[in-house]
């Protein structure tokens, strides 16, 4: 758990018709974020919402609409964006 929430470490991601995507798949669509004093390759927002649909538990149906915002604020970086969570991001 983190000041922002729950952080999720995937095997595999799922596409929309049941595929399973591993790290080799992944990697060259993923967004290199520094954390502190190192890097981490997040995977890109659009195969986790693909994900989630696939997943379509209750948890997981809630999540694609803010995830679409997000992802709308990313193409448009000068558009506004509610902060979820209350707080600064920990990500530095």
């Amino acid at each position: 758990m983190t000041d922002a929430g729950a952080l999720d470490l995937l095997v595999d991601l799922r596409d929309r018709a049941g595929g399973r995507h591993g790290y080799e798949d992944l990697i060259d669509r993923s967004a290199p974020q520094r954390v502190g004093d190192i890097v981490v390759n997040l995977a890109s927002l659009e195969n986790i919402i693909e994900s989630k649909r696939y997943a379509n538990s209750a948890k997981d149906r809630e999540a694609p609409p803010e995830l679409d915002s997000l992802r709308r604020h990313v193409s448009d970086p000068h558009g506004s964006l509610p902060n979820p969570c209350g707080h600064e991001p920990i990500i530095e």
